[in-house]
């Protein structure tokens, strides 16, 4: 997706002098976290760091003003431009220690259709421009319509030529920054809109001090999970998930079902321990403003090396009687998304190479000895799916000052 990041800066003083930059950086389609190496973002960020390591101990606010280009639902835009802010926003207070978190503001405006038409409006080479806009200045119709029916118009062709031309640049974060010298006097409530020396206008009315209130948010320390595939079948588990910095994590499992039925023809015992290594692709934080605050940690996709042993005792009548050992050893892959704000749900699948040493037995008649089938008796091997999940997680979080991760 394309973030548009402008920054417009003003110093007052006795004699005030007017700064303004504007810079831009792109992110990929439908995408909120940056890469840095994306088309021309190395340049724009070592133009960016040129700024603030000569400003930056003069800032005193930041507004950051988020779109999103009108190709998807109206909803959809609202939450991806809170994002878009909320990743701006902490890229830059990453990137730039002179920043404080109670500097921050930002302002999800979701999608910016006006800006569409005015992109359309002044491109004389669009396709059946004139059907275009009037789809698009319609009255009355809800914005999700319009953009089905532009998409549907010609066998999409207008479409075709905006989404290369003009819907790119319709995904921005703007970025006001204010900042003075030292031998200044604070800064009026309102910034008055003579007093910006910029060449853009921010879309919407923006307040400096009293800074609002820095938002909390919560870090997870540990999660607690359990698999509700297990579950079902009555296997007795549990694992705990430690976090360690924001991309790798170490998981610990524990299988521990241990019951045999009064007349004792039916069993299952199974004791099995194991731990796992994993690597979160993104585990950034979500903006305070997206649907879970400040949830930082293990959510996303992850790989994952695990290893496991154990051994166990199955009965069921006469039939299915083993006991043995096992240890097994492989990858995984997985996902894990919020359910809420205080449980995720997690689904992965592990891949790889398990040994089973096994024994056979034939109970007694009355069920209270076990006669070992010497025939019966050998090592599996085996390569494949070795386990899968569908884990309940329980994060553990502690308050974080400012949203603070």
């Amino acid at each position: 997706m394309l973030v548009a990041l402008t920054c417009a800066t003003s110093l007052w003083a006795q004699k005030r002098e007017s700064h303004t930059m504007s810079a831009t950086l792109y992110f990929r389609h439908d995408k909120y976290v940056l890469d840095e190496s994306y088309l021309s973002n190395r340049q724009t960020i070592q133009s960016l760091d040129n700024f603030f390591e000569a400003n930056g101990k003069y800032i005193d606010s930041v507004a950051i003003v988020a779109y999103a280009s009108p190709e998807g639902s109206v909803r959809y835009n609202q939450r991806l431009s809170a994002r878009r802010s909320g990743t701006t926003k902490y890229w830059l207070l990453k990137r730039y220690k002179t920043l404080g978190l109670e500097q921050m503001r930002e302002e999800p405006l979701g999608e910016d259709f006006s800006g569409l038409i005015e992109r359309v409006e002044a491109d004389k080479d669009v396709p059946f421009k004139r059907e275009v806009l009037q789809i698009l200045r319609r009255k009355g119709v809800h914005p999700d319509k319009k953009m089905r029916q532009l998409m549907k118009l010609r066998k999409g062709l207008p479409y075709s030529y905006i989404n290369r031309h003009h819907l790119p640049y319709l995904r921005t974060a703007t970025t006001l920054v204010i900042y003075w010298s030292q031998h200044v006097a604070a800064l009026p409530t309102t910034a008055p809109k003579s007093d910006v020396a910029s060449d853009i206008t921010p879309p919407f009315h923006l307040q400096f001090r009293p800074l609002p209130a820095p938002s909390s948010s919560r870090r997870t320390i540990l999660a607690l999970k359990t698999n509700a595939l297990y579950d079902a079948a009555t296997v007795v588990n549990f694992a705990v998930e430690a976090p360690i910095g924001n991309r790798f994590s170490l998981v610990y499992n524990h299988i521990c079902p241990w019951w045999l039925t009064e007349n004792n023809r039916y069993c299952l015992q199974l004791l099995a321990i194991g731990g796992e290594a994993r690597w979160w692709f993104a585990p950034k934080p979500v903006a305070p403003n997206g649907n879970f605050p400040g949830r930082d940690r293990l959510v996303g996709h992850f790989l994952g090396a695990y290893a496991m042993s154990g051994m166990f005792d199955f009965q069921a009548n006469t039939w299915g009687c083993y006991q043995g050992e096992f240890w097994s050893a492989g990858l995984t892959y997985g996902y894990s998304a919020p359910l809420g704000k205080r449980m995720n749900i997690e689904f992965s699948l592990s891949v790889g190479y398990a040994n089973i040493p096994y024994r056979h037995y034939v109970p007694t008649d009355d069920w209270q000895d076990l006669i070992r089938d010497k025939f019966n008796a050998g090592r599996l091997h085996w390569v494949g799916p070795t386990k899968a999940e569908i884990s309940l997680v329980v994060p553990i979080t502690i308050k974080t000052k400012g949203g603070s991760w």
